[in-house]
């Protein structure tokens, strides 16, 4: 009984841990990479959703270019 609830209890800890690494990883990697491209175009002000669309469509752009070229 006590070694179900603490399996229970380090299972979510752990599903946890990982969505808070995922939105991080996709924070950074999309909404940081689409940053960057409208900044290098002279944009400053962006709303949220249009840096990691940009983002997105840039790193599916990536591995598009790197499985042609495999």
């Amino acid at each position: 009984m006590i070694f179900d609830t603490l399996i229970e209890v380090i299972v979510r800890a752990c599903r946890l841990v990982f969505h808070l690494l995922t939105y991080g990883l996709i924070d950074f990697l999309f909404e940081g990479t689409g940053r960057l491209i409208w900044r290098a175009f002279g944009r400053r002000q962006i709303d949220d959703f249009v840096a990691i669309v940009t983002g997105l469509l840039f790193w599916i752009a990536v591995v598009a270019l790197v499985i042609a070229c495999l």
